[in-house]
């Protein structure tokens, strides 16, 4: 699938390096995938088929890929809020005015910050490998981030890397990718991961179409997740998909699940049906 590489900058003054498919110059609807922390667009390779129907756009975020740190790194230029402003400034030099929206990990955060300050922006939003809600301890996500800072980057790559995944195709991939990444980025990353509640903002959005995807074998991110599902209950503009196969990186580790779930979920957004979002049960084992 043939991708191209290109970069804008930022109104803080960022190269931000980006990629789009061949279809970005059509009219078709567009959808932005956006990495986890440590990641590159890399990460969704395997969904470059979307590539087919959609003007597909992944970005490399802040100290990641190809996107060089900003001049001054703090939590300012490096926050959630300036991540999610990025995608914007990036949709609107793009020209495109509504897009679907896919994140993994802190990709997801930065969708539910778009469902906060931009909603009319979202054709519809995915997360996968995220909890809308607070954990209830953050020590062991604190003492990761605050670990980061002075670990050997290369060990920390390593620990990230194979945490992520039971398999180690994915592992391999992923600690490649985490080789372009700042470790300065990571860190402030990791401390978003830490303190937000999109629970509300869930809640109060009664119109975008919502994916939110559960791993069986994701369990930090499912201890928090779960009673958050349960606190929400039935919201007939959101989906909950429970896939059984997989851990942190669904759409990695099984890609065929992830894009045929994706696939469902666009056509039913497209066509603004209530019903539940149902994938045929040969494709959930």
């Amino acid at each position: 699938m043939s991708f191209s590489a290109a970069h804008f900058q930022t109104t803080d003054q960022v190269d931000l390096h980006y990629k789009t498919g061949k279809l970005c110059e059509s009219n078709l609807p567009a959808i932005f995938f956006c990495h986890g922390a440590g990641a590159t667009p890399d990460q969704f390779s395997e969904q470059h088929e979307f590539a087919n129907d959609y003007c597909v756009i992944t970005p490399s975020l802040r100290g990641h890929g190809d996107t060089k740190m900003p001049a001054s790194s703090n939590a300012e230029s490096l926050s959630l809020l300036r991540h999610t402003l990025d995608m914007l400034e990036l949709a609107d030099h793009l020209k495109i005015n509504e897009f679907h929206f896919v994140g993994h990990s802190i990709g997801g955060l930065i969708g539910l910050e778009l469902l906060k300050i931009a909603p009319e922006r979202l054709l519809s939003l995915t997360i996968f490998g995220v909890s809308p809600c607070p954990k209830k301890s953050i020590f062991p996500d604190w003492l990761l981030a605050n670990v980061s800072q002075w670990l050997n980057y290369h060990h920390l790559q390593r620990i990230l890397g194979s945490s992520q995944s039971k398999d180690s195709k994915t592992v391999k991939a992923l600690t490649g990718m985490l080789k372009s990444s700042n470790r300065r980025s990571v860190y402030f990353m990791l401390k978003s991961l830490i303190r937000h509640n999109y629970l509300d903002i869930l809640r109060a959005n009664t119109v975008t179409p919502i994916l939110l995807l559960r791993s069986a074998e994701d369990g930090r991110v499912n201890d928090t997740l779960d009673p958050c599902l349960e606190k929400l209950g039935q919201q007939r503009n959101i989906d909950i998909m429970r896939v059984g196969s997989a851990s942190h990186l669904i759409n990695m580790e099984t890609p065929e699940l992830f894009n045929s779930i994706l696939k469902a979920f666009l056509t039913k957004a497209k066509l603004k049906d209530s019903k539940p979002l149902t994938v045929p049960p040969e494709l959930q084992q």
